[in-house]
């Protein structure tokens, strides 16, 4: 009888082991005694279970095997007007200050709702619909600020992902968020307003020297995301340059001057970073 219920979660395992399927071509083909092919599915089927009981965690690995980040906060903000009487102007308008938000938000080639820009000329856009940046970098802009725990979208980015840094997102990748798919088009190039939100004159400085930007999305099919989506990764371009290399070589694109040359050519590279480094390259010929 143990045989008998062995070989029936054999069958079940079937569809998930499909080796399995060679035990009843054994049998007809060399025509072992059923005794012993009960037995070795008896068997298998023991071993099945205490190897799915023992690792599930290879089992949820292969059903991930794509996902590479998470959505830890999802931010969005409206234009705010700040007075500053060190400006000649005595204020400063910015989209900077962004909120998290917990629930669905649409997603649309310009971006996500709710989120508003200060300076269209210089941000958003179908090359800078989405801003993201990496939750590896908070401990590093922490310390130089000098604060604890800053908050999430304090960069003024829309997503702040873990596990994924500049040096491991290339131009041109194909990220898939809740139901929207996105793609990489270029480095963020902070701006002073950074600089004016920490109270702290060297910030976008520093930011631009160290290469830890964040990156920009343009949305390539329209959909839904929220907090806590999972980042899949669908495909990357050959001879791809990831974000950090592409800050350093607009930063000082004649030490590598092939490089720049290539990446300024790229079709997937946002138009607004092609335009500051076609100017740099310009400059040294």
């Amino acid at each position: 009888m143990s045989k008998l219920y062995g070989s029936l979660i054999m069958f079940f395992y079937f569809i998930k082991y499909p080796v399995a399927l060679l035990l009843p071509v054994i049998y007809f083909v060399f025509d072992y005694p059923q005794n012993f092919i009960l037995d070795i599915i008896w068997i298998i089927s023991i071993v099945l279970i205490i190897k799915d009981k023992l690792y599930p965690q290879e089992k949820e690995c292969r059903m991930k095997k794509n996902i590479i980040s998470t959505v830890v906060s999802l931010q969005v903000g409206k234009i705010r007007t700040i007075q500053d009487d060190t400006m000649k102007e005595g204020q400063w308008s910015t989209g900077s200050y962004k909120e998290p938000v917990s629930n669905i938000r649409d997603v649309t080639f310009d971006g996500i709702q709710g989120d508003e820009v200060s300076d269209t000329v210089n941000h958003g856009g179908e090359h800078k619909a989405i801003f993201a940046n990496s939750l590896l970098n908070y401990p590093k802009w922490e310390e130089y600020l000098g604060v604890d725990n800053l908050i999430f979208g304090a960069l003024a980015e829309n997503l702040t992902l873990d596990k994924i840094a500049e040096e491991d997102v290339c131009i041109g990748d194909i990220h898939k968020i809740g139901t929207t798919t996105l793609e990489v088009s270029q480095p963020r190039e902070p701006c002073w307003k950074i600089s004016k939100k920490h109270n702290n004159k060297t910030f976008t400085k520093h930011i631009y020297d160290t290469g830890r930007t964040g990156w920009y999305y343009r949305v390539l099919e329209e959909g839904q995301m929220k907090k806590d989506d999972k980042v899949e990764f669908l495909r990357r371009i050959d001879n791809p340059i990831n974000i950090l290399k592409a800050n350093e070589i607009l930063r000082d694109p004649a030490s590598a001057l092939d490089m720049a040359n290539y990446l300024v050519q790229l079709d997937v590279l946002g138009e607004p970073f092609r335009k500051s480094l076609k100017k740099k390259i310009n400059s040294i010929k």
